[in-house]
């Protein structure tokens, strides 16, 4: 093997020097063209040492090779058989790579974020290994003047594996972002703020369309992650809505029956997370509905507090008529009777009346 290094090594250096010749011999001409005087011919000089060079060459090459061709051959043979039994290694890895890393995760936690890490480390080992083997037989296929292995497969996998780092490294984040938010106490959330990082994560950091996610926006992890940013971005509208201040008991019962989940929205201790967990997302009509519909009541139960008032403050006047007395003018109150009779017609017919029906009804 040491004779094939050096071999390869008068060879390279032959090549090499052969390489440099030709231009040099270029720049001779151009000084001789703008008429720069030199000592020497140099052009006769580079063409005796090329004509030396390819002598030396030869006698140190030519002798040695045809005396060791039998075992060069044979060494030859032998190398092929390791080239070929690594190519089905290298397969066999690029299977088990594509199999194993967390490509298609759909689920995270710290666990999860972690166990992925894990992953991509172990296989980056891996690579490495089998990089080093890829390159010492590439050295003795160039000792050999075998046909170079380029070993796509190790390169797709160092590519991927960068994508991946990177991939989940955006995971990690994302997930950090929004375990920050999960304890900020239900008066305290600022729907607002948080929606324009959920806008900055969704043109900045998660687009599949960003130069840097080119790669990765087609694996199932950052599609599940994607998913998680835009049901985010649903949830926050909807918690700002359940903010409102004609949401009663009443309605948060109707949103536990939409949801099927306990939700103790008088407790200290109700959070954002409380919220996320009931996946709003997926409720967003529903939940649009119940805060519109306590708008609603909310007026009708001012409507009907103001006729109880109205009827509260009249006062009905007699006046004296030969002997006895008689009611006094009745338009004012005739009016009232037709404009409120109207009104609470109309709030019959709206299906937000049923928690007020009753006293609808007997006015």
């Amino acid at each position: 093997m040491q004779v094939m290094t050096h071999l390869r090594d008068v060879k390279t250096i032959k090549d090499k020097t052969l390489a440099q010749i030709e231009p040099m011999k270029q720049a001779i001409l151009l000084l001789k063209k703008h008429q720069v005087k030199m000592d020497d011919d140099y052009l006769v000089l580079l063409e005796n040492n090329k004509s030396q060079l390819v002598d030396v060459s030869e006698r140190a090459l030519g002798p040695v090779k045809e005396a060791i061709l039998p075992l060069q051959n044979q060494e030859a043979q032998n190398i092929k058989a390791r080239l070929a039994r690594f190519s089905i290694e290298v397969q066999e890895f690029r299977i088990k790579f594509s199999n194993n890393c967390p490509f298609h995760v759909n689920e995270t936690s710290p666990t999860v974020v972690e166990n992925a890490y894990i992953t991509i480390s172990n296989f980056y080992d891996e690579t490495c290994e089998f990089e080093k083997t890829a390159k010492d037989l590439n050295n003795l296929e160039g000792l050999f003047d075998l046909t170079r292995t380029s070993y796509k497969q190790l390169k797709d996998c160092r590519n991927e594996l960068v994508s991946l780092k990177q991939m989940w490294d955006l995971v990690a984040l994302i997930d950090m972002q929004f375990d920050s938010w999960k304890r900020t106490g239900w008066e305290q959330i600022d729907t607002d703020n948080l929606a324009n990082l959920i806008k900055e994560m969704q043109t900045k950091q998660c687009s599949p369309t960003a130069p840097q996610n080119k790669l990765i926006y087609k694996y199932k992890a950052f599609v599940f992650l994607n998913d998680r940013v835009k049901n985010m971005s649903i949830i926050l509208p909807l918690i700002a809505q359940l903010h409102s201040k004609f949401m009663q008991d009443r309605h948060w019962k109707k949103l536990e029956r939409t949801t099927q989940q306990t939700i103790d929205h008088h407790s200290p201790k109700f959070c954002f997370e409380d919220l996320v967990r009931l996946h709003l997302y997926k409720y967003a009509d529903e939940v649009n509905e119940i805060v519109e519909g306590a708008q609603k009541e909310n007026k009708i139960e001012n409507n009907i507090n103001k006729v109880a008032r109205t009827w509260d403050d009249q006062i009905f006047s007699f006046n004296e008529y030969k002997d006895t007395y008689v009611l006094g003018s009745m338009e004012e109150i005739i009016e009232y009777v037709e404009t409120q009779s109207m009104e609470l017609m109309g709030m019959m017919a709206q299906k937000e009346v049923e928690e007020f029906k009753e006293n609808v009804t007997k006015w």
